[in-house]
């Protein structure tokens, strides 16, 4: 179980909800398409745009359901009360070798998509692997195939 901040799993099921609705929306648009026309259904433009349209939402309502079931939400204050950076955590670094720092918002693979003013880091990335579970002043090697460095976590949030 991947555990996930409830605000980012309740965007995960209003999304699951609002495909349900449209899938009903778009099933009545098949009916009255079917309705309107007497000619065979495979030639009828209204009901095939309905029914593509119908299996790509149900193809996205069986990856929500999926996902959701390997989630496990729970509080930011849970996590923020233990001190650990985990999903939904701000975490604000510096590379000892060069002293830049860096805020990242770990976040599960699912969330990549999404657009903030700061890095996302997935949850299954090497970075967000090495992050998280540790504190803030803790020392991090990270190892890619490009380069090692290391970091240290200078502080953590949660918005």
């Amino acid at each position: 179980m991947l555990k996930i901040p409830k605000s980012e799993y309740k965007k995960i099921v209003s999304e699951m909800d609002r495909l349900k609705h449209k899938l009903k929306l778009i099933r009545k648009r098949m009916g009255d398409a079917l309705q309107d026309s007497t000619s065979n259904p495979a030639k009828n433009a209204g009901y095939f745009t309905a029914y593509e349209e119908e299996q790509t939402t149900i193809s996205r309502i069986n990856e929500l359901s999926r996902l959701i079931s390997s989630l496990q939400p729970i509080e930011n204050g849970h996590i923020k009360e233990s001190g650990l950076v985990d999903v939904g955590c701000f975490v604000e670094v510096v590379r000892i070798d060069n002293n830049e720092k860096i805020v990242y918002k770990i976040v599960a693979s699912y969330f990549m998509d999404e657009e903030d003013e700061i890095d996302l880091v997935s949850s299954t990335s090497l970075v967000g692997r090495a992050l998280i579970g540790k504190r803030e002043g803790d020392l991090v090697n990270i190892v890619t195939e490009k380069e090692s460095y290391s970091i240290r976590i200078i502080k953590t949030w949660y918005r």
